[in-house]
């Protein structure tokens, strides 16, 4: 445990995002792990809160004249190096056996999710995210 710990979203891979088609952007948040973090962010309540975003990234559309959109497949994926930079995450938090994604819009706000736990008003949204922890002594 001596040392510190980083995490890296390697890819995120999605048939599409409809809940999220005019937000533009999509934040990867890990809530319970990035705790230590000295950036903030205001929500959409109007809150400054530690930020837990693991990666932020644009959601792909296509606009026609007639206003229609396209849903596009959502692919994301990022090579690291020894030089890339992670976001520091709490150990304890991850050795615990619980690890909590969470979808938020660029307001900082979580996705609605239903009874069920799939998004609101979108339950055939699927998603998976690839996450790379990494030890650094």
């Amino acid at each position: 445990m001596n040392g510190k710990w980083y995490a890296f979203l390697e890819g995120f891979y999605s048939l599409g995002m409809p809940t999220q088609e005019e937000k533009g952007n999509l934040k990867v948040c890990l809530r319970d792990l990035i705790q230590n973090s000295h950036d903030f962010v205001m929500t959409a309540q109007g809150k400054c809160q530690v930020d837990d975003t693991l990666e932020v990234f644009p959601i792909p559309t296509v606009f026609h004249e007639d206003n229609s959109i396209d849903i596009i497949p959502l692919t994301f994926t990022q090579h690291f190096t020894s030089s890339s930079v992670g976001r520091q995450i709490n150990p304890t938090s991850l050795i615990s056996g619980d690890l909590r994604l969470v979808l938020r819009n660029i307001d900082h706000s979580a996705l609605a999710v239903s009874v069920d736990g799939a998004p609101d008003m979108a339950a055939g949204e699927r998603w998976t995210a690839t996450i790379l922890f990494v030890h650094k002594a």
